[in-house]
């Protein structure tokens, strides 16, 4: 069950992260629209935060960290790779997504770490 949450936390930062390295770089790029197209390269990102953990006695809160860098293409194909510290526990980690960028500029997919 911790697992589960721990991943499921770590998917939630890594979209959140994902969401927030894009979002500038589609905009400077924006000539009357976003696409998978119009993103599509090599991106890195940094996060650092903290989980907030339940317990049998309550909660507890971690600090997390991560740095990574992935390649996106043309048909929403995400695929890269990530270091990730979870409450002082390093891990490599590997991301496969499929995202679908809006004429928006805002993405959703769904992330595999």
């Amino acid at each position: 069950m911790k697992r589960t949450i721990v991943r499921t936390a770590l998917a939630i930062i890594f979209l959140a992260t994902l969401h927030l390295c894009l979002a500038p770089a589609m905009r400077a790029q924006d000539d009357g629209g976003c696409s998978n197209a119009t993103v599509a390269g090599k991106w890195g990102y940094t996060c650092v935060g903290t989980i907030i953990l339940p317990t049998a006695t309550g909660t507890v809160t971690v600090p997390v960290a991560a740095v990574g860098r992935f390649t996106l293409d043309r048909d929403g194909n995400l695929s890269g790779t990530q270091t990730r510290s979870n409450g002082g526990v390093s891990a490599q980690e590997t991301i496969t997504a499929k995202i679908i960028v809006d004429a928006d500029c805002t993405a959703t997919g769904n992330v595999y770490v």
